[in-house]
C-alpha cells in the first residue's frame, strides 16, 4: 500500500516537472506582448515585400504646429508631442530647435515656470 502511494506521488511529481517547464503564461520579457505598428507593404525590385512607414519630417511637423497656433494662443511640449506622436523629450528638443532658428516663425516664452511657444507676429 505504501509503495503504491509512493509510486503515485513520484509519477505525479515527474509529470508536473515535465509539463511545468514547457508551459508558461508569460512571455519571456513581460506578461504582455506589444503589437507592432501597422505598416503598409511595398514591393521592391527583388519581388519581396518590405514595410513602408510614413513618418513626417521636421518641416512637416513645424507646419502642423503652425496650423495649431492659428487657432490657439500657444503650444507647449506635451501638446506638440500628442500632435506629432513624438516623445515628450523629443518634442521639447524639436520645439527648442525651431525657436532658435531665425527663419522659423516660432518664439519661446515662459508662462510662469513653464515653457510655451507662440507664433511670431
Amino acid at each position: 500500500m505504501k509503495t503504491l502511494k509512493t509510486l503515485k506521488i513520484t509519477l505525479l511529481v515527474l509529470a508536473m516537472g515535465l509539463f511545468a517547464t514547457n508551459t508558461s503564461a508569460q512571455t519571456r520579457r513581460g506578461h504582455m506582448r506589444q503589437q507592432p505598428p501597422r505598416m503598409a507593404m511595398m514591393r521592391n525590385n527583388h519581388h519581396t515585400l518590405r514595410p513602408v512607414v510614413h513618418q513626417p519630417d521636421a518641416m512637416q511637423r513645424l507646419r502642423l504646429a503652425m496650423i495649431y497656433l492659428d487657432t490657439h494662443r500657444y503650444i507647449n511640449a506635451s501638446q506638440y508631442a500628442q500632435l506629432t506622436h513624438l516623445s515628450l523629450r523629443a518634442a521639447e528638443a524639436e520645439l527648442d530647435a525651431f525657436a532658435t532658428q531665425h527663419h522659423a516663425p516660432l518664439r519661446l516664452v515662459f508662462r510662469g515656470s513653464k515653457k510655451a511657444y507662440v507664433k511670431m507676429a
